[in-house]
């Protein structure tokens, strides 16, 4: 929904002319940390192109971009072509912003208002810039009237190549999104001159202009960016985004994302008082803080005097963060809990200025330029569990001038995989090495004795299904199965939890299109024979259930790629999941192959195999959690490497 009304802002006129203005000014910004060289070709010079009239340069719509800083350095009189749609408005926009004036349209026979102007105006000596391939493509194929217009006109067409660092777009055209402290080349090819035949014409300009990129020298290496102009560029970016990112701050509030009591933190308003000699360790979520308490916990017991800053972004992890410190029994004073400042360089300058932290421990796998840029001129940084994607590493290689300036400030990279180590080291980062996942090390958790034997008498002889960590989609599947399955076994009860307990909403209404009792752990009753479903919407309290050995379905595994399926095994509970386990594809691997869980592919297969386990006896089940203890068992080695690590740039501070 939220995407809806973004897509109708920039839709608006309001919303085409503050992403105008913005790119605008990035656009200049580009320009001024650029290098432009400019080769005029044979038949033309910089005196000549400043003077030319009656000419139509035409150059891919994929560079477009670009070419509205190079005319705006050169300062011929030039008009624009742009399409009438949204995107080529915002275009205009920004060519208007450079001090320019555009026509709406195209040269298409249909459009005769349009070609009516081009024509005047090439009679009366001005000059055209044109997309031969726009404005809806296909890309570098000459779909317009280009030539004919030349033609009646008797003006020439310039065919002009543009090369540059840049992000290619995934749209119709690959469209080039210009990178700033780039050495961006220019070429003008040869004039033509059309002959009246438009399908010649038409190959030949289209053959000059791929000429022209293929001669060209290719993309500019990004030479200009020292680190001193990589914080100017931090700078600039966070000067322009800072009311962006005020109101996706505002919007997150709004719809519960945020915390109002303590929404200040976001921007570096600390509601704790600092102390020295921190350990920071920043977490992405709730995952990442149950592993973060884990290794707190096993920091303090070889030195009881360190103290923590933890960080995490999200709400649920907040929530955590409070119920794991009463947990393990840690007073506020040796753990400090502050949500993370959006990545904005002056929220983050002024958040590190305030708690000075001695060593930054990052279980993260975004990557922040502000957050670390700054975070390394007052401590080593060492990432933890570090795990990357194909995809992200695909992302980051667009993204070298960044990446590259934010890989040289972490002292130490501790990979999950071989795979994550290979990425990160083709990246540029220091130190990589290939430790082990940490979450084979989460220490057990300390379950609440009373409440676990209260829903232990509650639930009695039934026998029970757990989804754990659910998202939208997955409870349709699951309550869906265990209808079909209610009908076969008596006594069942399913038990869901929802990822975002904001969600409970919307699974209770699922329940009810079914005509199902529920009853919710929030509201504090008690469950009864008469009850279909318990949905455990709070934080933390997994453990309580899979300690129950009950037949665990992992959520996530039909939708985002899954969660981690080593706090149920660890329980010595029985584990099914979907058929997308990419966010644990090695741990679901090793999994499968010895044994220790169940994949399936869709709901027929996952009613098919919970109905045959609903029919063995807890021992005949042994088969898979023996296996999945066993390896669990075999990664506790895992732990020695972190901590040996770690211990590296804590001795000369801390210890």
């Amino acid at each position: 929904m939220l995407k809806i009304y973004i897509k109708k802002f920039f839709k608006s006129k309001l919303g085409q002319g503050l992403l105008s203005k913005f790119l605008t000014y990035y656009l200049k910004f580009v320009k001024f940390t650029s290098r432009i060289t400019i080769d005029y070709g044979e038949g033309l010079t910089k005196a000549k192109f400043k003077s030319a009239k009656n000419h139509i340069f035409a150059i891919w719509h994929q560079d477009l971009a670009l070419a509205v800083f190079i005319f705006d350095s050169l300062k011929p009189k030039v008009r624009a072509l742009v399409s009438p749609h949204s995107d080529g408005q915002i275009l205009g926009n920004i060519i208007n912003n450079f001090g320019y004036k555009t026509i709406s349209g195209s040269t298409n026979a249909s459009a005769v208002h349009a070609v009516k102007e081009i024509i005047s105006l090439l009679k009366n000596g001005e000059n055209l810039v044109i997309t031969p391939d726009g404005p809806k493509g296909p890309a570098k194929e000459i779909n317009s009237n280009i030539l004919s217009i030349s033609y009646k006109t008797s003006s020439h067409v310039v065919p002009i190549s543009i090369s540059s660092r840049h992000v290619e777009l995934k749209s119709w055209d690959r469209f080039h999104f210009p990178l700033p402290f780039s050495n961006i080349k220019v070429k003008f090819g040869s004039p033509i001159s059309s002959t009246g035949d438009k399908q010649n014409d038409n190959e030949l300009l289209k053959l000059r202009i791929n000429q022209l990129q293929e001669n060209n020298l290719g993309r500019a290496s990004v030479s200009l960016l020292n680190d001193r102009n990589f914080e100017y560029f931090l700078i600039f970016i966070s000067i322009i985004s800072l009311p962006v990112l005020v109101i996706l701050l505002i919007l997150r509030l709004l719809k519960g994302k945020e915390s109002a009591e303590r929404i200040l933190e976001r921007t570096a308003v600390s509601s704790a008082l600092s102390q020295d000699n921190l350990v920071w360790i920043h977490c992405a979520s709730v995952g990442e803080s149950i592993l973060g308490f884990s290794l707190i916990d096993i920091l303090l017991s070889k030195n009881k005097d360190l103290k923590f800053l933890m960080t995490t972004g999200t709400v649920a992890s907040a929530d955590l963060a409070k119920s794991k410190m009463k947990e393990y029994n840690i007073d506020e004073d040796v753990v400090i809990h502050q949500f993370i400042p959006i990545d904005n360089i002056f929220f983050v300058k002024k958040f590190l200025y305030y708690w000075k932290p001695k060593l930054g421990l990052f279980i993260e796998s975004e990557l922040w330029p502000n957050l670390i840029w700054e975070a390394s001129k007052y401590c080593n940084l060492i990432l933890l569990n570090a795990k990357m994607s194909h995809k992200s590493f695909a992302k980051w290689q667009k993204y070298r001038f960044i990446i590259e300036k934010m890989a040289g400030k972490f002292s130490s990279v501790l990979a999950q995989r071989e795979q994550d180590r290979n990425y990160y080291d083709k990246l540029g980062f220091n130190n990589v090495t290939f430790a082990g996942n940490l979450k084979y090390i989460q220490k057990d958790d300390k379950i609440d004795k009373k409440l676990y034997a209260s829903l232990v008498k509650q639930i009695g002889t039934r026998k029970v299904i757990f989804a754990a960590s659910t998202h939208s989609t997955e409870e349709e599947i699951v309550v869906n199965v265990f209808v079909r399955l209610k009908k076969i076994t008596k006594n069942l009860l399913l038990i869901l939890a929802p990822r975002h307990p904001m969600r409970t909403q919307e699974v209770l209404e699922i329940a009810k299109q079914y005509k199902l009792s529920v009853c919710l752990r929030t509201s504090g009753e008690a469950i009864t024979p008469e009850t279909d479903i318990f949905i455990l919407n709070t934080i933390g309290e997994l453990p309580l259930i899979f300690k129950m050995k009950p037949i665990t379905i992992m959520g996530g595994s039909f939708t985002i790629g899954g969660h981690n399926i080593l706090e149920p095994a660890k329980y010595e509970s029985p584990i099914i999941f979907g058929p997308d386990m990419s966010n644990f594809s090695e741990i679901s691997k090793e999994f499968l192959e010895k044994n220790a869980a169940v994949q399936v592919q869709n709901s027929d297969q996952l009613e098919k195999i919970i109905a045959k386990w609903l029919q063995l006896e807890a021992s005949e089940l042994s088969e898979y959690t023996e296996s999945s203890l066993k390896i669990i068992k075999s990664k506790q080695e895992i732990i020695t490497i972190y901590i040996e690590e770690i211990n590296k740039y804590m001795i000369s501070k801390l210890l």
